[in-house]
């Protein structure tokens, strides 16, 4: 990811990583409730959601994410990884509570 931004306390980073989308942005939310409103605000094309991806009415894609879903990624167990990843892909919007759940699940 490049050229991080805050708007209102929230990072908003640049992602170039997906070249079917010559530019992403992700938004990092503290909150389920976070989420939900940028989700409300920014959703446009439902058939083009997954994995907490959606798509702007001006065609932007946006990744809307809990904020410690990197850290959970990059301290969990393989197991753990495994249990957040395979939560995760099945969403449409990410919901932070089932996440946290699948990661806790699997401590040891």
């Amino acid at each position: 990811m490049e050229n991080d931004k805050r708007r209102n306390g929230k990072r908003i980073s640049e992602d170039k990583t997906r070249p079917w989308h010559p530019v992403s942005l992700v938004i990092e939310c503290d909150t389920q409730e976070e989420i939900d409103y940028y989700w409300g605000k920014l959703s446009y094309v439902p058939e083009a959601e997954q994995c907490g991806w959606l798509q702007d009415k001006y065609g932007l894609s946006w990744q809307v994410v809990p904020a410690d879903l990197s850290r959970m990624l990059i301290n969990a167990t393989p197991e753990q990884r495994k249990s957040v990843t395979e939560k995760y892909m099945d969403m449409k919007k990410f919901n932070i509570k089932e996440i946290k759940d699948a990661f806790d699940k699997k401590r040891i």
